[in-house]
């Protein structure tokens, strides 16, 4: 290297190390806040606040880049005002109000609001006047002090920190010391902490600031009542990313469970409020709110691919569940007016949530540890659990059957009298099961119960029957454990296993599951076709002559014993043609 880079490199060197300091200064200014309030979000700890004008450390060259003031504990402002000259002062003693309390019925608001632009703030470090207008507020201010002091010091509520301030301290109306009528009019018709709340928008707006002060809603320093006053001032704000921090809406950050600040029954609360504004727009009540189930609307938003809590942390959206259950405010057991349990609310959607795989069965362990019964609930349809996981894809059928089992799995049937291996066969299997998966849930549930495969459902179909109704490819599976199935006709149609097999591929029942493309799926049902006749070949003989059950006749098929093959040689005789079309059997 020549001279004039190894400059540059020193140059660069001595940069690092003034940015490495002042790293390590911010650090140590937050393990301070910690150690002042330990139960203050990180986030909040986080904040850099920037006050006043951007320093420039200028070298010889001047081409330092500026940066940024760092932020000044409250601890070291009060310091530095107990220090300065004019400590005495009214609007230094109200800035260290926290330290050193004052009695209000003393404080001289109008003196007060004089003394306010001779506030030492860059002297002491509390450049954007934040600490004062915390103390201010502290002291439940009229409001025309707090306009003033928010006219004097534009930035001092950036942090959201007055805001906070304002939500414990204040009440909900301030008196004004004005005497004008239209003064005292306006002013009474808006409330302190609106105030704030409206100039905390403007100033983090005007900052660049890209997180809203919804991000907070579920701190423990906003109540039930103020919640309500953020979500009304911006109801759309609660679903929207970029209201929230490292782009995730507040309602999500919320449900996330990883922030849960103060008592559980109001935060609780404050969660049902914003569940409430995603679901109508609005946190006022209307008449749809009659028909609003709060804890139904939690599940629909943890299962919907648009749900982004998962950042911080993957399975904290438990706590939020064990919140609102012990809030006794949302009950497991409660149906909406659909009829549905919660379980079945995220059932009933195929599974495209963000929580993967182990977030999927914690929920649904969830549900079926607090309410057991709930697996032999079925829908405002009558369908079951079991059936509406293994059509939508969740990956908890093993957890459903566990939990069956433990009710007498074999002898204990739903209100309508089917086992779980009839609720599983039911219907198509979802596509991300595939063959493999398809085998395993069939597997699964004859290892729990083995003699389910003898047994008929409430309409006397077979297990067999019912996979080769719905293209399950587990006929094999289930003839092992069955073998009489082979020989046993279908009540309804009076078809043998392989003629089910057939109407299916014909009707387009078959599951395509593991492949979109129709001839190969074809030819796989093909093939089942010929696996059958080839597992009992003389079921095919006398077909024609064979009589059905009483009543059956196949959906769409010509009864055979209305047409009896004496019938179809007499045809033949009579006018030499063959009684069959030209097609084979099989086709």
């Amino acid at each position: 290297n020549n001279n004039n880079n190894n400059g540059d490199n020193r140059q660069d060197l001595v940069q690092l190390g003034d940015i490495d300091e002042h790293q390590r200064e911010r650090e140590q200014e937050r393990e301070q806040e910690r150690e002042r309030d330990p139960n203050a979000p990180e986030e909040v700890l986080a904040q850099q606040i920037v006050g006043g004008d951007n320093q420039v450390n200028d070298n010889a060259e001047g081409n330092i880049a500026q940066r940024p003031r760092s932020r000044v504990t409250v601890a070291r402002v009060v310091e530095n005002l107990s220090n300065h000259p004019r400590n005495q002062q009214l609007v230094s003693r109200i800035a260290r109000s926290e330290q050193h309390p004052l009695v209000r019925a003393d404080i001289d608001w109008g003196l007060l609001k004089t003394q306010l632009r001779s506030y030492p703030a860059s002297e002491v470090g509390d450049h954007a006047g934040g600490v004062l207008l915390q103390g201010i507020l502290r002291m439940d201010p009229p409001l025309d002090v707090v306009k003033e002091t928010l006219d004097v010091f534009p930035r001092s509520c950036i942090d959201m920190d007055s805001f906070f301030t304002a939500c414990q301290y204040s009440t909900t109306s301030a008196t004004s010391t004005l005497s004008s009528p239209n003064i005292e009019q306006a002013q009474h018709e808006q409330s302190v902490i609106q105030l704030i709340m409206r100039h905390t928008m403007d100033a983090r707006h005007k900052e660049g600031i890209q997180w809203g002060m919804l991000a907070f809603l579920g701190d423990a320093r906003i109540t039930t009542k103020h919640a309500k006053l953020l979500l009304q001032s911006i109801p759309g704000a609660v679903t929207d990313p970029s209201h929230g921090i490292f782009g995730v809406s507040p309602l999500d950050r919320m449900l996330s469970g990883a922030f849960i600040h103060g008592n559980g029954t109001e935060w609780v609360e404050k969660v049902k409020l914003a569940l409430l504004t995603a679901e109508f727009g609005s946190v006022d009540k209307s008449p749809p709110v009659a028909k609003f189930f709060p804890f139904h609307a939690l599940i629909r938003r943890l299962t919907s691919p648009d749900f982004m809590g998962v950042q911080f942390g993957a399975f904290t959206f438990i706590r939020t569940l064990l919140a609102c259950m012990r809030s006794g405010k949302c009950r497991m057991h409660k149906r909406d007016d659909q009829g549905r349990l919660p379980i079945h609310v995220a059932l009933e959607e195929e599974c495209l949530t963000r929580l993967g795989t182990a977030g999927e069965r914690k929920l649904i362990k969830f549900f079926l540890q607090v309410h057991p019964e709930s697996v032999s609930i079925g829908n405002k349809h009558g369908i079951k659990p079991l059936r509406l996981a293994v059509k939508n894809g969740w990956p908890v059928y093993d957890l459903i059957l566990d939990t069956m089992s433990q009710q007498s799995l074999e002898s204990s049937r739903d209100s309508e009298g089917n086992l779980p291996i009839h609720i599983a066969l039911g219907g198509k299997y979802h596509a991300s099961f595939g063959i493999a998966g398809a085998r395993e849930i069939v597997r699964y549930i004859l290892k729990i119960s083995p003699g389910s495969a003898h047994v008929p459902d409430s309409k006397g179909n077979l297990p067999l029957q019912l996979a080769l109704q719905y293209g399950w490819p587990c006929h094999d599976i289930l003839i092992s454990a069955a073998p009489q199935a082979l020989e046993t006709r279908q009540i309804q149609t009076g078809f043998y296993p392989f003629q089910i097999a057939a109407c299916s591929l014909w009707t387009g029942k078959q599951n395509d599951g593991e492949s979109s493309q129709k001839d190969v799926v074809s030819l796989r049902a093909l093939s089942v076709i010929y696996e059958l006749i080839r597992e009992g070949p003389l079921l095919t003989h006398g077909l024609a002559s064979g009589s059905l059950p009483d009543g059956a006749s196949g959906t769409g098929q010509r009864n055979i014993k209305d047409k009896p093959l004496g019938g179809l040689k007499k045809r033949k005789l009579e006018t030499g043609q063959s009684p069959f079309p030209k097609k084979t059997l099989l086709e």
